[in-house]
């Protein structure tokens, strides 16, 4: 009798285990998949068919129950790109079950840290850096990003505290100088910038707080003429200030030319002593450019001397218009018969050519003193032909 009863027991069991079974679509309960005597036999698996990365979650389960449980889980959901896993969470065997631990390890010792092994360890690190008030212990850390991490988020922390001693304790360079620089920054403190022991990341330390604050005066303290001259020309472009140009001793020139906004005009001003004073007018009146062909071709002419190139000069003054009527805009004889030239060549129309007429003696003279060969309506079509050929 005892034993019948225990046949049916044993039946009624299997039935109800099977209803719950049915019931679950099929599906073996977690609860008969995350058995666990120690940590090592757990695992963290997704737990539906949403992975972390599109807004599922992650579960625990015996290491020996992966295949049964990834077999159970449906496929072709409709997900969300939305990460809503823990980092922090680590399979760990809690009372003979598998589950998830956020892990925490302030209030640790290094030493502590250093008997884990894996993730544990990284974030073991990860949590006594600000306690031990020593940003070192992030090399500690294996994982390339939350080393990074420690750095970013605990160096801030010695940022904010304008703590330039614990900056200087770090061993590695690059975020020892990010800490010094960060911390002069935000003191605006010229200063601060002397705590660095390269010469180098002095220099752009100065040169981003002059930066910040748009003073190129504050560049005055850099020994480095080449360095106070860049420092100067970042300052001048930031605050679009060409004049700024003239208080460096090297590159003037080329300051003057990053400001010129297209090619053509960057090749305006031929070397030599006017070069400076042709650069200055071309910037004063770069929205009148007739205007400063005409005033560079009287100077030239004033000091007998060439210093600007009238081809660049013209083709950069006309370049909008289409109308040979403004070829009478320019002074200079030698410049109205390049006008023509260039927009024959410009709106396809050789007939333009037909403009240029023959010189006067004095005209022929002025030429002639300057250099230049006249362009003639023959040598206009020729041009044309030439280049529209291409």
């Amino acid at each position: 009798m005892r034993k019948l009863i225990i046949i049916l027991l044993f039946i009624s069991l299997i039935i109800i285990l099977s209803s719950y079974f049915i019931f679950l679509g099929g599906r073996i309960p977690k609860v008969f998949l995350d058995n666990c005597k120690q940590d090592s036999d757990c695992i963290s698996v997704k737990a539906g068919c949403c992975g972390c990365a599109n807004g599922g979650t992650n579960t625990a389960i015996n290491k020996k129950s992966v295949d049964i449980w990834n077999s159970q889980i449906p496929k072709g959901c409709i997900c969300l790109t939305v990460y809503r896993c823990n980092a922090r969470d680590s399979p760990k065997c809690l009372s003979g079950n598998c589950e998830l631990e956020t892990l925490n390890f302030q209030g640790k010792s290094k030493e502590f840290c250093e008997e884990l092994e894996g993730k544990e360890k990284d974030y073991c690190f990860f949590d006594i850096v600000q306690e031990v008030n020593d940003l070192n212990i992030c090399e500690n850390i294996n994982d390339e990003m939350l080393r990074l991490n420690c750095y970013s988020d605990f160096g801030k922390v010695f940022i904010l505290n304008s703590d330039i001693n614990s900056c200087k304790k770090i061993n590695s360079e690059n975020i020892q100088n990010n800490c010094i620089t960060s911390i002069a920054l935000d003191s605006n403190d010229l200063g601060l910038c002397y705590e660095h022991d390269a010469e180098a990341m002095i220099t752009d330390c100065i040169i981003k707080i002059a930066l910040k604050n748009s003073d190129y005066l504050m560049c005055e303290v850099i020994e480095n003429q080449s360095s106070k001259a860049t420092c100067i020309i970042k300052i001048a472009k930031k605050t679009d200030n060409s004049e700024l140009c003239r208080e460096i001793s090297e590159n003037q020139i080329g300051c003057f030319n990053s400001f010129l906004k297209d090619t053509d005009s960057r090749y305006i001003c031929a070397s030599g002593k006017y070069q400076l004073e042709c650069l200055n007018l071309l910037l004063s009146n770069f929205d009148n450019p007739i205007f400063v062909c005409n005033s560079l071709a009287n100077i030239s002419f004033t000091n007998n001397v060439q210093i600007h190139d009238r081809s660049r000069c013209v083709s950069h003054a006309i370049k909008d218009y289409e109308d040979a009527s403004i070829c009478k805009s320019f002074d200079f004889p030698g410049h109205e018969a390049v006008c023509y030239q260039n927009l024959a060549v410009q709106t396809k129309n050789p007939e333009i050519c037909e403009q240029i007429t023959p010189l006067l003696e004095f005209e022929q003279k002025q030429i002639k003193d300057f250099g230049y060969m006249h362009i003639s309506r023959d040598f206009c079509y020729t041009n044309y032909r030439v280049v529209t050929s291409y």
